[in-house]
């Protein structure tokens, strides 16, 4: 039987950016444990890379950005770099202004290194189990390891925790 969450580790920026700009509906990328290293017993948990758990990204984005700057962290550059291509297919997809685009081009360019800082998300797994999308193995960091994608997150389908 599946957790009755799911969880995601994103950056403040990136949160703010989908509450101002996409009517408060996030994607997230998402899986079944908040720590696979706490649980190596189950089905493809131990095979969760780092940069796939949870745990381990809000603690390196935590340690970017509130213990040691570091706006040089590869989570912040490429969430930075697939936010404004986000835009960029928003715009093209007729839900974006190019203006809006600019500006979070601009936010992302010159964000305080706090606006980095980590949220964990905790999804309420039955509200969205219905549009969960898998992510195929090559897109994955381990192809063992189970990752899931939500296009289309609302507000009142998970809590936002910053510890």
């Amino acid at each position: 039987m599946p957790s009755p969450f799911l969880y995601s580790t994103n950056p403040w920026i990136k949160f703010n950016i989908y509450q101002l700009y996409r009517g408060q509906r996030h994607w997230v990328w998402c899986s079944d444990f908040f720590d696979s290293r706490n649980y190596y017993l189950h089905v493809g948990a131990g095979h969760m890379p780092p940069s796939s758990n949870p745990a381990e990204i809000y603690e390196n984005l935590k340690a970017s950005t509130l213990d040691r700057p570091d706006f040089h962290c590869p989570t912040i550059v490429r969430v930075q770099l697939s936010l404004k291509d986000r835009a960029l297919e928003w715009v093209a997809d007729g839900s974006l202004t190019m203006t809006d685009a600019q500006d979070i081009a601009y936010q992302l360019d010159h964000a305080a290194i706090t606006d980095w800082r980590p949220l964990l998300y905790v999804i309420h797994r039955a509200s969205v189990e219905t549009r969960l999308t898998e992510v195929p193995p090559d897109k994955r960091a381990n192809p063992i390891s189970k990752e899931w994608t939500v296009p289309d997150l609302a507000p009142d389908e998970f809590d936002v925790l910053g510890f």
